[in-house]
């Protein structure tokens, strides 16, 4: 039983283009883990297809596994610009939250270093 086996990569395709037409990174992430679980359960029932012979299922659990790593990549490039946007958003945070704590801290010190009594209390009464 000699055939050829067609697969067709539309969906891998389909996939990369709308990622690009701006969609959103989470709901494309989510939808990607959906495909990888069917393409997964694709490739689990490639063994036990017995209108196959072996060479063909082994041909076909190849292309899953190409399309598998495929849609792996995607998920990994959409997570990794999710982690660089929320990176740069925390770094435009994160200056202002440090000086304002400094802030907070230097006149907090100051505050009770002059209600203590402390070295500076005592060389200004004193000097």
């Amino acid at each position: 039983m000699s055939g050829t086996i067609s697969f067709d990569l539309s969906a891998v395709t389909s996939s990369a283009s709308a990622s690009q037409s701006g969609s959103s990174s989470q709901s494309r992430i989510a939808a990607l883990r959906k495909q990888l679980t069917s393409l997964m359960k694709e490739l689990a029932s490639v063994s036990r297809d017995e209108s196959l012979d072996a060479k063909q299922k082994e041909q076909k659990a190849q292309l899953i596994q190409v399309q598998i790593q495929l849609v792996q990549a995607q998920i990994a490039q959409l997570e990794a610009e999710e982690a660089k946007k929320a990176e740069a958003a925390a770094a435009k945070v994160a200056p202002t939250q440090i000086t304002d704590r400094a802030n907070a801290t230097n006149s907090t010190d100051n505050d009770s270093s002059a209600r203590k009594g402390g070295v500076r209390g005592l060389v200004d009464t004193y000097a």
